[in-house]
């Protein structure tokens, strides 16, 4: 956890002093907010526990005070929550924080009890006041500092983005999908990747956007292009527009594709719509691989290897698959990371002030295509297959590793990484 320091009263050097009984000494936004959510807490708690009966659910509390649910749900969420920062979503609005404080009157409640959550309530306004412009931003600086991700909450503010960007880009999707496929090349030392990439009922909202769906990039982790990149469709069928379609796999009718050379090392595959609106979306899967893409060791430019969708689509949900042969690495520990903006775009490799700390995660779902099925995809196990067969590549030697994002941010890049191997002595 960082600290921080707010604009408040600003000391000689530079701390900053809060004032207003919102806080004694230089402390920082952190301290200051613990302190307030803790006597808000205890507070609120005292009187759930000084009404008649045993009051445990939010509908014994709004039995208890003849409140609204939605009222009563929040204040045991507030009590209830064990993280007292995370729990700082759940503080009601003034009004209605006031409502049931004039129920716990009525209820008989000690007025003590209730002039001391009064005066804590005040506090945590005062936070606002001092620290952020709204409640929102608020609750956004208590989130970053609590214990952990609330993805319940993550999960809101992504889905807000989701509808705003959709509106401003102009198109959406049901589910982005990128799987890359990893073995060992014919060349020694050396990686084959293969590429499934696509996207589930595409449709456009408005007739004017042009889309890159995709962008490949070969290059080093230092962002380097240094190596030609040689592509082969893995369908035998013939290529529609230049793009490498897995026709058996897309709807119909397939809208216009372009497949454009933008810089040395980097592609754009771009697509126009068939119309507006629900009725004329489209699924489209592309299947494709690079022949020695890499080494399978570390070496002067590379510690990492990494699988990574550049997410520049809104979409309700991301699939983010790797499959890796057992013998091309040897065990490795994938972590997943997300970053501002597209590596496509990048003449420099991703930094730490970069991430996004969205609390994504991955899941390891075995060797074959037993657990590849999902239900964002449709016959995505069928497509699997198809693919593995047209390598000649034998599925149940692969692990596969899952990274499923809902609502994945525009634009940013998620990426699946992991160490590489040291070369052994020679």
């Amino acid at each position: 956890m960082s600290s921080r320091t707010y604009p408040g009263k600003a000391g000689q050097d530079g701390t900053i002093i809060l004032e207003g009984g919102l806080g004694h000494g230089t402390t920082t936004f952190e301290t200051h907010a613990a302190d307030v959510m803790h006597r808000l807490r205890v507070a609120v708690e005292a009187i759930v526990h000084a009404l008649p009966g045993h009051v445990e659910r939010a509908s014994e509390l709004e039995k208890a005070l003849k409140i609204a649910g939605t009222l009563a749900w929040k204040i045991m969420r507030l009590i209830g929550t064990e993280d007292r920062l995370c729990a700082a979503k759940f503080v009601p609005k003034p009004a209605a924080l006031e409502l049931f404080l004039k129920a716990a009157a009525r209820a008989k409640v000690a007025p003590t009890l209730i002039e001391s959550t009064r005066s804590a309530a005040s506090d945590f306004e005062g936070l606002e006041r001092v620290h952020a412009d709204d409640r929102s931003a608020l609750e956004t600086m208590l989130d970053d500092c609590a214990a952990e991700v609330d993805p319940q909450s993550m999960l809101a503010h992504k889905r807000a983005a989701f509808r705003a960007n959709r509106h401003v880009w102009g198109l959406q999707a049901k589910t982005h999908l990128v799987a890359g496929l990893l073995q060992p090349s014919a060349e020694a030392g050396q990686v084959d990747l293969a590429w499934i990439c696509g996207h589930v009922d595409l449709c456009w909202l408005r007739a004017s956007a042009r889309w890159v769906l995709s962008t490949s990039k070969l290059a080093d982790e230092d962002q380097q292009v240094r190596r030609a990149m040689a592509r082969e469709p893995i369908s035998d069928q013939p290529e529609v527009d230049g793009i490498p379609l897995l026709r058996r796999f897309c709807s119909e009718p397939l809208p216009q594709f372009q497949r454009v050379a933008v810089v040395p090392g980097v592609v754009h595959d771009e697509m126009l719509g068939n119309g507006l609106g629900n009725t004329a979306a489209v699924t489209y899967f592309t299947g494709e691989i690079t022949r020695s893409v890499g080494s399978a060791m570390r070496d002067e430019h590379n510690i990492h290897d990494e699988v990574g969708a550049n997410v520049n689509v809104p979409a309700e949900a991301l699939i983010l698959d790797m499959f890796v042969r057992e013998d091309t690495f040897g065990p490795i520990r994938p972590e997943v990371l997300v970053f501002r903006g597209t590596l496509d775009c990048r003449q420099f490799p991703f930094t730490e002030a970069d991430q996004l700390h969205l609390g994504e995660s991955m899941t390891y779902l075995g060797k074959g295509l037993g657990r590849v099925y999902s239900r964002d995809v449709p016959r995505y196990p069928e497509m699997c297959e198809y693919v593995f067969d047209k390598l000649g590549w034998e599925a149940p030697r692969f692990d596969l590793h899952r990274c499923r994002v809902e609502y994945p941010i525009v634009p940013s890049t998620v990426v699946m990484r992991f160490e590489r191997p040291e070369r052994s002595p020679t």
